[in-house]
């Protein structure tokens, strides 16, 4: 059975992001671990550390999250759902990271206002961070996206950076959930003489495996409003990419002036693990 790790601030991000979770583990099925950091300073009374107030703050916020929690099992839906809660004392996204890893999730699932676009999913953001430093397959579900069980999976390629196994993993496990009959590979050529490469479509068959592909290839110079345009065209309820070096996502989400569109998105994004051959 999969685990699906959830952090919250109890926002109503969150919220989303929790419900798209059960959603999902109702699906396939997986049980949820919900997770909660609290920050060290909550802690600290005229600059020095009175325990007794953490310890209290430590309780009520654990209990707090026992109770947030429980709205969800009350569920009918979800009642046959195994819900576990965490919380722990430190910064987000390093606890994040760490607790996902010793828990053995195989998901994460977390929120993003989608409000600002993926500018504020990747960059000066918790999320980014959990990108940068975790091994672990993340799902940023917008403020908005709701869980649908017919939908499509679009998976965005520079056809350099390769999912590790359990990236490929989620992503059949998207496409059986979703029931499309294939997954739609996009490369963004910004490169006006760059064309097709059957040669690089057949390793990346092999990448792919099992998984039923058709590979799609667009000119544009702006990558990420390209991305979205198809993501629109085809309808899309997964946008799934690898995550590679953190320079990439400035190139992609934050282009120069004569790119300066940036890319705001209501669909969730499937980041994956980079595999560390990619040969």
């Amino acid at each position: 059975m999969k685990k699906i790790f959830v952090p919250t601030d109890f926002s109503k991000c969150a919220d989303n992001a929790l419900n798209y979770a059960f959603e999902l583990a109702k699906s396939l099925p997986a049980e949820i671990i919900v997770f909660s950091a609290i920050h060290p300073y909550d802690g600290i009374d005229n600059n020095m550390y009175n325990l007794t107030l953490l310890e209290e703050i430590i309780k009520a916020k654990g209990d707090a999250l026992v109770r947030y929690s429980r709205k969800y099992q009350k569920r009918k839906e979800y009642e046959q759902i195994k819900v576990t809660t965490l919380s722990e004392v430190g910064y987000a996204a390093p606890l994040i990271v760490s607790e996902a890893k010793r828990t053995k999730a195989d998901l994460i699932v977390m929120g993003t206002t989608g409000a600002t676009g993926l500018k504020e999913i990747f960059l000066g953001s918790i999320t980014a961070d959990v990108i940068n430093s975790s091994n672990t397959p993340l799902l940023a579900i917008p403020e908005k996206a709701k869980y649908q069980a017919q939908s499509k999976v679009v998976f965005s390629t520079d056809f350099i950076n390769k999912p590790t196994a359990a990236g490929i993993e989620w992503l059949e496990i998207f496409n059986d959930l979703h029931g499309s009959p294939d997954i739609n590979v996009v490369h963004i050529m910004d490169n006006e003489r760059e064309r097709p490469d059957a040669k690089k479509e057949e390793a990346w068959r092999k990448v792919f495996g099992i998984i039923p592909t058709q590979f799609n290839y667009i000119h544009d110079a702006n990558i990420s409003v390209a991305i979205q345009n198809y993501c629109e065209s085809v309808k899309a309820n997964v946008l799934a990419l690898v995550a590679p070096h953190h320079s990439f996502f400035y190139r992609l989400f934050f282009p120069s002036q004569s790119r300066a569109t940036v890319f705001h998105t209501r669909v969730p994004l499937l980041v994956l693990p980079r595999a560390k051959n990619n040969k």
